[in-house]
């Protein structure tokens, strides 16, 4: 199948893993193709989806050369390298709104939506307006499928 974007991100779209990549990606302003995969009903347990990582987790980039790169931290700094986003200075890598603040937005977003009290992260509340009022962020948080609750 060709890819007209060059790159194929699989994932499962209600992880924070598979989340933290696609803030990045739209940062950067990479198009690629998301390819949906349900975690829950078995979609990672093929031969074909382990020839891509034999691990069998999400998320999976494929590259235009038609390489894959398994593990979320792995994709963010294979993306982010050679961009502001992964400054070469460890200094700078702290003092701006680097991929760390990706990855973090991710998981402390998906607690805010699960209901978790962030009342008392006051400082982390207001990290997020900032985070929220960079050019390119996305908004596609979803919830777990029907297949992914309690009991299922």
């Amino acid at each position: 199948m060709t890819n007209r974007h060059g790159l194929r991100l699989y994932d499962y779209s209600a992880s924070c893993n598979c989340y933290k990549v696609r803030p990045l990606l739209a940062q950067l302003g990479r198009p690629y193709e998301r390819i949906p995969i349900d975690i829950f009903d078995g979609e990672t347990l093929t031969d074909e989806y382990a020839r891509m990582n034999p691990s069998r987790t999400t998320p999976v980039l494929e590259t235009a050369g038609h390489r894959y790169l398994p593990e979320s931290n792995a994709i963010l700094v294979y993306l982010a390298k050679g961009t502001p986003y992964l400054p070469d200075d460890p200094f700078e890598l702290g003092g701006r709104y680097t991929i760390a603040d990706i990855a973090v937005y991710g998981y402390s977003h998906l607690a805010h939506e699960a209901g978790i009290d962030m009342q008392p992260y006051a400082n982390l509340r207001a990290w997020f307006e900032r985070v929220e009022q960079q050019p390119g962020r996305v908004e596609d948080v979803e919830p777990y499928g029907a297949n992914a609750a309690p009991g299922a």
